[in-house]
């Protein structure tokens, strides 16, 4: 039945998705709800509000506020707030409130951008899709505002705005990474030493044919995890994107046809410490030791495999896990799957009753997944990988 739920928790919306990508980078970011919505996402669906800091806002819009329409009231409380806190541009962040009145977003962004001479991202989304959603259109606000306010300068009541001062060499040799945030990988990805995904993109990137001489020269900007808006304002300016999970096609796919910016498609799999666990349990049981340490799991008769997570991270998995294994893997996700990565047997789900199906018509011996999902699976009797996925559980794995 649609939308039935008898097992598995609801996941992170898109509000929190969209959210979970601006969180980092010194913007102000106005949730356009009562208060709900922004007490949810602090509460649950950010890892790092309670050990850093954010500047996320309620509208506080009221019940006459919402039925009337009132963005006058609107933009005057983020002018004010705008003149007592330095920040580096506005996002506007949907939810079910201005998607049932029809809020004009495109009206809200020029006032604000007249009055404050800031930047303005708005995000349309509505509270009722899941947070890869919204992450996606918070990353194309970026890719789409960044780079032309960089270029044009924006210009404020009474007076002009300069350009952003380029503070990166243009010529400089950068790799931006789309798509990854604790929302997809939870706080393993907070965790890695600086280096850790430069070192493994620089590895991907080599395989991809990029010289040793531009490698050594590389600077990699993961936005939204590192990155901030002094790097996104040269958005336009990357040699190459790496697309690490659904929620970042559709911006990587913009930049290439605005800017021609190649993009390929990578998850480190061990950036996860349960996927890197994974890996090296499953050599150690090529090597006749049945398993690993740290589980009873015996991977070696394992030959029907299901890895669920996000479309990119599970499938960079597979590829790994394959080179060492001649099992079946099959990857799937409840999140948005891309076609061009998906094979034969790939499915996606979108209820909990199609996912008990699917479990049961695939047979699988092993199940690599958030364990919030083996809940809905009572009669499941094959193998399980805890995989977590915090957008799912909100659970922090094994950190």
């Amino acid at each position: 039945m649609k939308g039935l739920r008898k097992y598995i928790a609801p996941f992170a919306p898109d509000q929190s998705g969209a959210s979970g990508v601006l969180c980092e980078m010194k913007g102000m970011i106005l949730i356009l709800d009562a208060g709900g919505c922004a007490g949810n996402i602090c509460g649950f669906d950010e890892p790092r509000w309670f050990g850093s800091r954010s500047q996320i806002f309620s509208a506080g819009l009221r019940d006459m506020d919402a039925i009337l329409g009132r963005d006058d009231l609107l933009v005057e409380k983020v002018i004010k707030a705008s003149r007592r806190i330095r920040s580096e541009f506005i996002a506007l962040i949907g939810t079910p409130v201005p998607a049932v009145i029809a809020t004009d977003y495109k009206a809200l962004k020029r006032m604000l951008e007249k009055r404050t001479g800031l930047p303005v991202l708005t995000i349309d989304t509505n509270g009722t899709e899941l947070y890869d959603i919204g992450a996606s259109k918070a990353w194309m606000a970026l890719a789409e505002t960044f780079p032309e306010a960089n270029r044009d300068g924006l210009q404020s009541e009474g007076r002009e705005m300069a350009p952003y001062s380029k503070g990166l060499e243009e010529d400089s040799l950068s790799v931006g990474v789309l798509g990854l945030s604790p929302l997809e990988l939870g706080t393993a990805a907070e965790s890695r030493p600086d280096g850790y995904f430069q070192d493994k993109a620089l590895e991907c990137l080599r395989k991809k044919g990029m010289s040793e001489a531009d490698c050594s020269a590389l600077r990699i900007n993961c936005y939204g995890m590192g990155a901030g808006v002094e790097e996104c304002k040269h958005i336009d300016n990357n040699k190459y994107n790496i697309v690490a999970s659904p929620s970042g096609w559709k911006a990587a796919r913009y930049l290439k046809e605005k800017w021609g910016t190649p993009f390929v498609v990578w998850c480190p799999p061990d950036l996860i410490p349960e996927g890197g666990q994974l890996i090296s349990a499953w050599r150690q049981s090529r090597k006749g030791s049945g398993g690993s340490s740290s589980c009873d799991i015996d991977l070696a008769g394992c030959r029907k495999v299901l890895i669920l997570h996000q479309q990119v991270y599970a499938d960079s998995l597979r590829q790994e896990l394959e080179k060492i294994s001649d099992a079946s893997f099959t990857v799937a996700s409840w999140f948005s799957m891309d076609q061009s990565l998906m094979r034969d047997r790939d499915f996606r789900v979108r209820e909990e009753d199609e996912w008990q199906e699917k479990v049961r018509e695939g047979e699988y011996d092993l199940i690599v997944a958030d364990d919030l999902f083996r809940r809905a699976l009572p009669d499941y009797r094959g193998k399980w990988w805890n995989l977590p996925h915090f957008a799912v559980s909100g659970k922090r794995g094994s950190l």
